[in-house]
């Protein structure tokens, strides 16, 4: 798996698309706060989804590097 993101590291929409993945994240820490109390549990999820694949994907330095692509 580390080869392929490596290699999806080199497109530059690879790196949009971990950026909208990064927005949505605080998207939904910012509903968070307007919430209903039965909501909060299926928010969270959520978070933690977003959190896993940014940090499976190492999001950071991948946005990083497909920002100075052509």
């Amino acid at each position: 798996m580390q080869k392929d993101l490596v290699f999806l590291s080199n497109f530059k929409p690879f790196g949009e698309l971990l950026k909208q993945i990064q927005e949505m994240r605080e998207d939904a820490i910012s509903s968070l706060l307007e919430a209903k109390t039965e909501h909060i549990q299926q928010i969270s999820g959520q978070i933690i989804a977003f959190d896993s694949i940014l940090q499976l994907t190492e999001a950071k330095d991948v946005i990083k590097k497909t920002d100075n692509l052509p």
